[in-house]
């Protein structure tokens, strides 16, 4: 717990969240996310197992406190051949100091000649918000109800064009995403029952995340939940990251502070109802400060589209003075 955050996690024979609190809202309950992985393997006589915690032997936590975070190494130990050696998994689980996002991520050590070729992680169920809603990011972004479905984004793509997922109501938003700044495909998931929501991320592995006899994903996963909603989510923790990223370089985009982008929530001016790129100039900067997601998408264009190249208006932005 560093005061925004609070992860209790199970200290019997096996693994559990007990507790998970994000900014004062409880999201997470017992009993309800006892596999956090699943892996596939590939072995060198052409064994392809699938394995999740409960063909482990679980072997417990250990702590971590490093000057800036503290961090909790779960392992599992996983039989894979005929030998007596026993091939760990090793799941960390990390909360920086005064941050938000608690951070996931996972290795494992091989046989020789085995591999890790797709893997599920991490599989975080939370309980369904009353009234739901989901954001996937397929297009500019689309909103959909929180129904009893499974919801799939394969990233990059047009169905998924940034990295996280948004499950938000009145009280707030819940954050799932990924910082993977080297855009690695991947498909995320959220499969909704009557009272849960189960989110993961379905990735083909690559061969050259092993490195002495273990694969490690090599990036992290976040959660958090913000109770000012999705927007809030998006600009706080997206937006930051993708500055970070090869795509993106924030001094080129701050010569377009001010680009406006269609959001499908918002739809209309709110100050003259007018279809947001065609809404009167005098008008546009109430729109700017009422839709809120104009900072959010402008933080995706990949920069092999600059703006000063684009025309001031299309069917999905235009840009300041347009």
């Amino acid at each position: 717990s560093n005061g925004a955050v609070e992860a209790v996690f199970s200290g019997s024979g096996s693994f559990d969240i007990e507790k998970l609190v994000l900014n004062g809202k409880q999201v997470v309950g017992a009993g309800k996310n006892e596999t956090p992985w699943i892996l596939i393997y590939k072995g060198f006589q052409g064994e392809n197992p699938e394995l999740k915690p409960e063909h482990a032997v679980y072997r417990g936590v250990q702590v971590r406190d490093d000057a800036r975070a503290k961090t909790l190494v779960f392992t599992w130990e996983l039989t894979l051949d005929y030998s007596p050696v026993k091939y760990p998994v090793r799941m960390y689980v990390t909360l920086p100091d005064g941050g938000e996002l608690l951070q996931w991520n996972i290795e494992a050590d091989l046989p020789a000649g085995w591999l890790v070729t797709d893997l599920k992680f991490p599989n975080v169920v939370i309980e369904r918000p009353e009234d739901g809603r989901i954001i996937t990011t397929e297009g500019w972004g689309v909103e959909k109800p929180l129904d009893i479905a499974t919801f799939e984004a394969r990233y990059p793509s047009h169905a998924s064009a940034m990295q996280f997922l948004v499950v938000h109501n009145a009280e707030g938003a819940f954050y799932y995403g990924t910082e993977d700044r080297r855009g690695c495909g991947k498909t995320y998931s959220a499969q909704c029952t009557p009272t849960t929501v189960a989110l993961s991320d379905a990735i083909p592995a690559s061969a050259g995340w092993i490195a002495d006899g273990t694969f490690r994903l090599p990036w992290v996963s976040v959660t958090g939940f913000t109770p000012k909603g999705w927007e809030d989510a998006v600009v706080r923790w997206y937006r930051p990251f993708t500055f970070t990223t090869e795509w993106q370089q924030a001094a080129r985009l701050a010569q377009y502070p001010a680009v406006v982008l269609r959001c499908r929530r918002v739809g209309a001016c709110q100050a003259c109802d007018r279809p947001d790129v065609r809404c009167r100039p005098a008008c546009r900067p109430v729109f700017r400060a009422r839709a809120g997601c104009a900072l959010v998408f402008l933080a995706s264009l990949p920069l092999r589209y600059p703006l000063s190249r684009l025309p001031a208006r299309t069917g999905a932005f235009c840009r300041d003075g347009a």
